[in-house]
């Protein structure tokens, strides 16, 4: 999967993975040309197509050649029109893939050029999220079966694999809410990460989730361990309204967290979870009766900004996702 904004993807960016040898993976699939009219062309397009929304999402990139390493060799392009490829394939995704897949792949090409000069070629893309209505089935021509992308492979999913898909995928919001209310339960008795300052001046307490359905679509970890990945959560993961503070791992996952000057008593924390999760507390919403909520609401705008770039971008987990606010 080409880690870009999709409207930002260019020739450059097809020519770096011919470059950089970026083989076949778990969210990157090849193909020299197109899938033709034929049942067995169709076939092979709907099992490209149900096997990266049944697994992580990725990308299918038409119009670059690889060798027998599944490895790229040369962005050669395709010939003819775009637009009429991009209808076709479009209408074959919509009428050949039970449910329908939510998110709807995107598809788009990109022109290629000589210089400054067009060639006439280009490049498709199917940009295709991790589905929360998977498991999806071929519906075509009396085929009516399940694959899941596998490393650099798409296979078909055995009795096991449709069990723990199917239970995922039914049970998302049920799950989702669950989670919540439990994380809100925890924070009305106190079981937070770490204490929270207690005052009868300052009070009053504002909970933020960031929740990407990848986190239990799948068995999503994140590596807190990695060195690059811990640099980016010190930068990134700050707590809401505080301007320094501390970070340490826990058995959630990696927390950072905000102390008053005085007493050096945490008032903020930003949580998280190993599955992909956030979760952020400020604990000083109240200042006797008054609500400082219009006071840090760019702040509060701005965290959420950096809790989602920080998902997106640096962590790759492309999130759907929920987003909660719960003030008590």
């Amino acid at each position: 999967m080409i880690l870009k904004n999709l409207d930002d993807i260019t020739e450059k960016d097809l020519q770096a993975l011919v470059e950089t040898g970026k083989v076949e993976d778990q969210t990157t699939e090849y193909k020299g040309k197109l899938w033709g009219s034929s049942d067995k062309e169709k076939f092979a397009f709907y099992k490209d197509i149900t096997a990266l929304a049944n697994a992580e999402g990725g990308d299918l990139i038409v119009g670059i050649t690889v060798d027998e390493k599944k490895c790229p060799k040369e962005v050669a392009g395709l010939e003819g029109s775009a637009d009429n490829e991009i209808s076709r394939l479009s209408m074959m995704i919509q009428n050949g893939i039970e449910p329908n897949i939510i998110p709807t792949p995107k598809i788009f090409s990109i022109n290629l050029k000589k210089g400054e000069i067009e060639t006439g070629k280009f490049v498709i893309i199917i940009h295709i999220r991790q589905s929360f209505l998977a498991p999806h089935r071929i519906a075509f021509n009396g085929n009516h079966k399940f694959f899941v992308r596998i490393n650099n492979d798409s296979v078909e999913m055995g009795i096991t694999q449709l069990r723990n898909a199917f239970n995922l995928s039914g049970n998302l919001v049920e799950r989702i809410q669950k989670f919540r209310m439990e994380r809100l339960q925890k924070l009305v008795s106190g079981e937070t990460p770490i204490p929270l300052k207690k005052d009868d001046v300052c009070r009053g307490k504002l909970m933020l989730h960031i929740i990407p359905f990848q986190s239990f679509l799948s068995t999503q970890y994140v590596d807190i361990n990695d060195e690059k990945i811990y640099a980016l959560l010190e930068g990134k993961l700050k707590p809401i309204e505080t301007r320094s503070h501390d970070d340490r791992y826990n058995l959630n996952g990696f927390l950072t967290f905000a102390t008053t000057d005085e007493n050096n008593e945490t008032y903020s924390y930003a949580q998280l979870f190993r599955n992909g999760i956030i979760e952020a507390v400020f604990g000083a919403v109240l200042a006797g009766d008054r609500l400082f909520m219009k006071e840090f609401k760019n702040e509060i705008n701005d965290s959420v900004s950096t809790y989602l770039g920080l998902l997106n971008s640096s962590l790759s987990l492309y999130p759907q996702f929920s987003l909660f606010f719960s003030n008590l």
